[in-house]
């Protein structure tokens, strides 16, 4: 689960004239979507502090600038050299974009399978590898006729080159910190995902991962520097802002629906954790549309 208002994010989304107004390179067939050496922070449709719920897969190479990002609520910070890769359904928030930032982005098409997130800081020789296969794709996807099966080979070259060297980077994690550790605070963040909105309490995800809350607790904090609640908040806040940003709810019902007794004990928490009410949020995100 994530805590704020959550927009999906699909192709139907994405303004193809306005690249057109803006000169932007791009190039579309049925479900693949390839934009060259765009400038992101110009992009109507991806605004700071705004959740998004990613529909089909991404492939974004940062040319230029930096961004710092929560995804599936994990912060990120990449800069010029990094490469991210998103699975259907991520969520993600940019929280800061610097004005210079120019990417090679790629929507994909169903045909290439993408199951989890990656994000990589490559090395300049690991990013030219990623850049030539990116300009061969864009110039194979602009034959005629459409070379769909060498386009999507070389696709899934790309992706399957990123999961390898991301294979490496954690194999390489794993020797500084214990792999089991490591799997632990994997699995509680895919609970706290699943059931922030339902459990609130250490013993819970404990239980289910059949360790004592003690340990979870010791394992959390030494793999994160967060506490088990600190993760549990921040997911519930990023579900409500998604539940705010869609303004299809009444503050009672979201209250409601994130299982809290009261608007006004809802209205607290956020607060507390946010700074503002969810009144007022909602007000920021509707006014910066």
């Amino acid at each position: 689960m994530t805590t704020k208002p959550v927009h999906p994010l699909s192709l139907t989304d994405v303004d193809f004239q306005e690249f057109v107004n803006q000169s932007v390179q791009f190039f579309t067939h049925d479900d693949f979507v390839m934009i060259m050496n765009v400038c992101f922070y110009r992009q109507p449709f991806l605004k700071p502090n705004e959740v998004y719920r990613i529909t089909e897969s991404r492939l974004i190479l940062l040319l230029e600038g930096h961004a710092q990002a929560s995804i599936n609520l994990q912060d990120y910070a990449v800069s010029q050299g990094s490469l991210v890769l998103l699975a259907p359904d991520a969520i993600v928030e940019l929280k800061e974009v610097s004005d210079n930032v120019r990417v090679i982005a790629m929507v994909l098409g169903e045909e290439v399978k993408v199951k989890q997130d990656v994000i990589l800081h490559n090395s300049p020789t690991e990013f030219e590898h990623f850049l030539r296969l990116s300009y061969l794709v864009w110039d194979m996807a602009h034959c005629q006729p459409y070379r769909h099966e060498t386009v999507y080979h070389l696709l899934h070259a790309i992706v399957a080159n990123a999961l390898q060297l991301d294979k490496q980077q954690k194999q390489s994690e794993a020797q500084s910190q214990p792999a089991r550790l490591q799997a632990l605070f994997q699995e509680f963040r895919r609970l706290v995902a699943q059931h922030a909105t339902q459990h609130r309490t250490v013993n819970f995800y404990a239980q289910a991962l059949h360790i004592t809350p003690h340990y979870l607790s010791a394992v959390i904090k030494k793999a994160s520097n967060q506490s088990v609640m600190q993760w549990v908040h921040r997911a519930l806040v990023q579900e409500a802002k998604l539940l705010l940003q869609a303004n299809e709810l009444m503050l009672f019902e979201i209250a409601y629906r994130l299982n809290f007794p009261s608007a006004s004990a809802f209205t607290k928490f956020f607060k507390r954790e946010t700074g503002i009410t969810p009144t007022q949020y909602q007000e920021q995100t509707t006014k910066g549309r």
